[in-house]
């Protein structure tokens, strides 16, 4: 059953087309932005942050793809979940007040990542050619196995040194365990047990005791829980509550934008920009009795003034 959204029916649209307006401004935001913070270089967290926030557009772009096409609400449901995680891990790292602990918590992240790679591709020197492929290609995959080793290790050495030389690091039994475990999650400095946060407590950094919730029920879609095997009837108004939901984070990106690249932001003239350049077509969008709302508006204004 498709519900009504009262402030989306103001304006004569639906719930998708107010969220394609908030992604359409976001995207474009993040698109200027990395005309200037292009770096893919770990050390650079304005352009390394842009980079997730792209991710997180791209997984929104590949749901409205799939809710458009065909309707899955499983693989919506899943995709969700991920840009959830996503924006959480913003407001961890990227929007801590602490510059010094921000960038500790950031290179632990890329640590994490990285020995994560590092682990997959442990054993590939003791791969042998087995006839299954041309061994021209095989040759080329064991060598790019190698490249990305090589890289990677270099990158996780590099890294240590960086956490061993941070002022956070105090050399403390628990900043040790906390470097040697990858623990960006971690509660505080100070504990030895129970100090990473589960992502039920990172969803609490969304600042609504709804959002925890909400995650948790998309989780059973990602891990095929029996509920995902249940039967959907894919109409609308089951996946409303997605765009819904959507708007709520997509603000959360936004806002995080606006904290962190204010000055960028006002510097370019990014907010009159982005009126400018989509007006016409979110005009399209909207329905007569909205313009003529808002017409009415201005026109209040003008008359008191």
């Amino acid at each position: 059953m498709e519900l009504s959204f009262i402030e989306a029916e103001k304006m004569g649209l639906k719930v998708e087309d107010l969220f394609l307006i908030s992604f359409s401004k976001i995207d474009y935001y993040v698109t200027f932005l990395q005309k200037k913070y292009d770096s893919k270089g770990v050390n650079h967290l304005k352009d390394y942050l842009l980079c997730i926030v792209s991710k997180i557009l791209d997984m929104w772009e590949s749901l409205f793809l799939i809710y458009s096409n065909n309707k899955d609400y499983v693989s919506c449901c899943t995709l969700f979940r991920s840009i959830a995680d996503n924006i959480a891990i913003i407001y961890l790292i990227y929007l801590n007040k602490n510059k010094e602990e921000m960038y500790f918590r950031h290179y632990l992240f890329i640590l994490d990542g990285v020995c994560t790679r590092l682990k997959a591709l442990s054993d590939y020197k003791q791969i042998r050619y087995n006839g299954a492929i041309k061994e021209e290609e095989f040759i080329m995959l064991k060598n790019q196995c190698n490249t990305i080793y090589k890289s990677d290790l270099e990158v996780k050495n590099y890294i240590e040194k960086i956490l061993s030389s941070s002022p956070i690091n105090k050399h403390t039994e628990p900043i040790n365990k906390i470097i040697a475990n990858k623990n960006w999650k971690y509660k505080n400095l100070i504990s030895l047990t129970d100090n990473q946060m589960k992502w039920n407590e990172l969803y609490n950094l969304y600042d609504d005791s709804r959002v925890p919730k909400i995650i948790e029920f998309m989780s059973s879609f990602v891990h095929g829980l029996s509920i995902s095997n249940i039967e959907q009837v894919k109409d609308n108004g089951l996946f409303q509550p997605l765009f819904e939901i959507s708007l709520f984070m997509l603000k959360k990106v936004f806002n995080a934008i606006n904290i962190i690249f204010c000055v960028d932001i006002d510097q370019l003239d990014l907010d009159r920009k982005y009126h400018v350049a989509n007006f016409s077509a979110i005009w399209d969008m909207t329905s007569d009795n909205y313009h003529k709302s808002l017409l009415d508006r201005v026109s209040n204004i003008l008359n008191k003034n």
